[in-house]
């Protein structure tokens, strides 16, 4: 039996702030997937990030965000 271990992941994510494109992992509705047209892309832009400091029995959050380009 595998023991129960859990850690907080510490890898840095790299990933366009704009335009980044999803389409490729969200599955086509039934209804879509049978017409030949391309579904409609799954694009974002990034608008909020929220950071977690400590470990996974505590710590601290902090957010930023930006509205019209200016960071709050």
């Amino acid at each position: 039996m595998a023991a129960d271990v859990r850690t907080k992941l510490n890898t840095f994510v790299h990933f366009p702030i704009k335009h980044l494109d999803m389409s490729r992992h969200v599955e086509k509705p039934l209804s879509e997937s049978r017409v030949s047209r391309s579904p409609a892309p799954f694009i974002y832009d990034l608008y909020a990030v929220c950071n977690h400091y400590g470990n996974l029995q505590g710590g601290h959050y902090t957010s930023e965000y930006w509205v019209l380009g200016i960071q709050r």
